[in-house]
């Protein structure tokens, strides 16, 4: 019992420290939790201990409910894929404790917070990054971002130096608890020491002149990759030009940005558009104007009144759209097939009314929303497994294999912008190279497009997805703005504090005005060389336990003789 009370306190604990309650504080409860669940497998005077695969067990348990609450919208999506999805998490928070269980065993001498700071950062890097590309919803560092001071060692050693802090803290509880004064102490002083060098050393805030920027907030209700029917695409773009008309003409803006997979039609790509115009491809509406206009409406009129607005208003325009490459027409019993050879979750920039030959292609598809890791490589396999836990998804998306900078023009020099599509502000690393390439700055402000209509009712989620933009702004010193479909549209400084919104739900145009970055971090230079080093202690430690077992155990062992 005591075992699955450490689980569900860690649960519980996480869920309250995470947005939208950001009780940023009771992070340390939770790694407390994990921690002296992990320390029941050294033994005491009173008691043998459970082996670290019972304590590992008995604490995912507990975990359980943390990635049900947080996850729930996954239900929306695909209703039996939710409950692999939880297991899976919860085995990863287990995964944790089992090593820290096993290390904290081995190594009865080294201070308990040192080893699960250690452990529990090690495991989060394999979760985040590596194990089936990389899922990093709930680090155990996230809440951290509304405590500065601790936040600041991101600036040295990224997000997972924060989960670092927040183990060690949260371990240390139990070191006190269990009279290692000392251990505790030491382990609490050297983090408390590197924050502050954090804090005292960051980049000072750029005084460049702000680029300002028109951010639209789409409200399609679900996401548009099923279901939007040309009659949808109409009236969401008339609103789009609504909202274009009443808050964007006249307010300074040098840029738009439009959400990810938010523009009507088939694509932006410019062959595909010569392509579809040289065949006449149309589409019939299912409900034609009741003012008599025309029922059906032309594959590139779309693109064609994006242009047009964008001419009449003079601003460049950020647009999330399909990317397509030897897109063709083909023939079929009677009827038009559009077909093409390669398809992209893309952002295009739309100047001088023209679309722009540069392009950024989503390099980091979404696991198991874009594709599924390791299993997108059977065809067969893929399509058996979408027909039964999201019937009408298609995973056909390709990789992009750039790293696009796009220059925006503005009242001073250039502006270098870089533009991380939906899920990939969760990876660290990723927007690390998206701003930063051999210890020098290559892009100068971030701009997410995302579509977070999957998320449905979940304005908890939104919020926790907004956060990882304030921690991809902070580890690199790079200022961010954020178009996205059903909100949270947001401007975040290089400090990683949100300098304007809009509310979740609504539709509108938030103008945010944000400095080009100035200097790089740290982290920004060097890269993750602190999660790598932290799973390369945590396998040796593990390494060393199963050493030091099976060495007991043959210690154990009956030998074999013969009397005199």
């Amino acid at each position: 019992m005591k075992l699955l009370a450490c689980g569900l306190t860690y649960s519980a604990a996480t869920i309250f420290a995470l947005p939208p309650f950001s009780l940023w504080p009771l992070v340390f409860i939770a790694t407390a939790a994990l921690a002296l669940a992990a320390s029941m497998a050294r033994p005491t005077p009173t008691r043998p201990p459970p082996p670290p695969r019972t304590i590992a067990l008995y604490t995912g348990i507990g975990a359980l409910p943390l990635w049900a609450v947080t996850h729930f919208w996954v239900l929306n999506v695909s209703f039996l894929g939710f409950f692999p999805l939880i297991a899976i998490l919860a085995a990863y928070s287990a995964l944790g404790v089992w090593i820290t269980a096993h290390a904290a065993r081995a190594l009865p001498r080294l201070p308990l917070s040192l080893i699960t700071a250690i452990t529990l950062t090690a495991a989060e890097f394999f979760r985040a990054d590596l194990l089936f590309h990389g899922y990093a919803w709930g680090l155990i560092g996230l809440p951290l971002i509304d405590a500065p001071p601790l936040a600041a060692s991101a600036t040295l050693f990224g997000i997972y130096a924060a989960c670092f802090v927040a183990a060690a803290i949260g371990a240390s509880a139990i070191d006190l608890w269990q009279r290692r004064i000392p251990a505790a102490i030491n382990t609490l002083a050297i983090t408390i020491a590197v924050c502050l060098f954090a804090w005292f050393t960051r980049p000072p805030l750029s005084t460049a002149p702000p680029l300002p920027i028109a951010l639209i907030q789409t409200n399609v209700p679900q996401s548009n990759k099923i279901g939007w029917t040309i009659d949808d695409e109409l009236r969401d773009w008339q609103r789009y030009e609504e909202l274009i008309a009443q808050d964007i003409q006249g307010a300074r803006a040098d840029l738009v940005v439009i959400p990810e997979t938010m523009m009507p039609g088939p694509t932006l790509s410019r062959d595909a558009l010569n392509t579809l115009s040289d065949n006449g491809i149309f589409f019939n509406l299912q409900q034609p104007p009741l003012d008599g206009g025309p029922s059906r409406i032309f594959a590139t009129a779309f693109a064609d009144r994006l242009l047009f607005v964008q001419q009449e208003l003079g601003i460049p325009i950020l647009v999330g759209e399909e990317g397509v490459e030897g897109f063709r027409v083909e023939r079929e019993d009677g009827g038009l097939r559009l077909t093409q050879d390669r398809r992209f979750n893309s952002v295009f920039l739309v100047t001088s009314g023209r679309i722009s030959d540069t392009r950024y292609d989503k390099v980091r598809l979404t696991p198991f929303g874009e594709e599924m890791p390791y299993i997108s490589q059977w065809d067969w396999l893929e399509r058996q497994l979408l027909s039964l836990g999201a019937p009408g998804m298609a995973f056909d998306l390709n990789k992009g294999t750039r790293l696009t900078v796009f220059d925006i023009p503005s009242a001073a020099d250039p502006v270098r912008v870089v533009t991380p599509i939906c899920f990939e502000v969760t990876e660290s690393n990723l927007c690390r190279r998206m701003v930063a390439a051999n210890s020098a700055r290559r892009a100068d402000l971030f701009v997410n497009l995302t579509n977070d209509g999957w998320f449905t009712w979940s304005n908890m989620t939104r919020r926790q997805h907004l956060q990882f933009c304030r921690w991809r702004a902070l580890e690199t010193a790079t200022p961010m703005a954020r178009a996205a479909n059903t909100g949270i549209s947001a401007a975040i400084d290089a400090r990683g504090n949100i300098t304007a919104s809009l509310s979740p739900d609504t539709d509108g145009v938030l103008i945010a005005e944000l400095p080009p970055a100035a200097q790089l971090t740290l982290y920004a230079r060097i890269g993750p060389i602190f999660p790598w080093t932290m799973l390369v202690l945590a396998t040796l430690g593990l390494a060393h336990s199963f050493i030091r077992g099976r060495a007991a155990s043959r210690s154990q062992e009956p030998h074999a003789g013969t009397q005199p």
